[in-house]
């Protein structure tokens, strides 16, 4: 991801982000951390994505089509740490594929730093409020699925950097405390 944030710091829409930058080598270092100490990863980085409501008004700068608004719209992306409890409290009863995942994404944004007033094309844009959203979900741990085929275990791998969708508890500054049956 440090390639991105790179690649946004010649961007005048978005700009270079030292907080997102310090986040990227937190995760290099969450990584490392955990192979010194546990010799596996306990605590895994994930990732869930929704469609946005924001794009449709600055399709250059959110995305035109489903895998830019992927990449670009921050509006629809969660960023999640998910472990465990059976991984920390192997004496426990907890199924050692169910997770608890902790989630962070954030709404309301149009720019980078601020919202704009127009859109590339002159138009008048309503306003958003920009806020950080929280969020607290079971989650699924792939690798941890009994899969008797090697094949089948390399792809559980491969896929579970994604959050399963299930439900979430949210907190959000203009909510405060909500539920959401299914959460992407």
């Amino acid at each position: 991801m440090s390639g991105i944030e790179i690649l946004d710091g010649f961007s005048a829409d978005w700009g270079f982000s030292m907080a997102d930058m310090a986040f990227n080598v937190t995760g290099v270092g969450l990584f490392a951390a955990q192979e010194a100490l546990f010799n596996k990863q306990r605590i895994k980085m994930k990732f869930s994505s929704h469609l946005s409501p924001y794009a449709q008004y600055r399709q250059d700068v959110l995305g035109k089509s489903y895998m830019q608004r992927l990449l670009k719209d921050y509006n629809g992306q969660t960023y999640w740490l998910s472990t465990s409890i059976a991984d920390f409290a192997p004496q426990s009863k907890w199924p050692k594929w169910l997770d608890v995942a902790v989630g962070y994404s954030a709404d309301g944004m149009l720019g980078g730093k601020s919202n704009p007033t127009t859109n590339e094309q002159g138009q008048i844009l309503p306003t958003f409020e920009r806020q950080s959203q929280f969020y607290l979900s079971f989650d699924v741990d792939l690798e941890d699925l009994p899969a008797k085929k090697r094949w089948v275990r390399s792809v559980l791998k491969t896929l579970n950097f994604v959050k399963i969708p299930l439900p979430v508890v949210g907190f959000e500054k203009s909510r405060g405390m909500f539920f959401q049956p299914v959460y992407f």
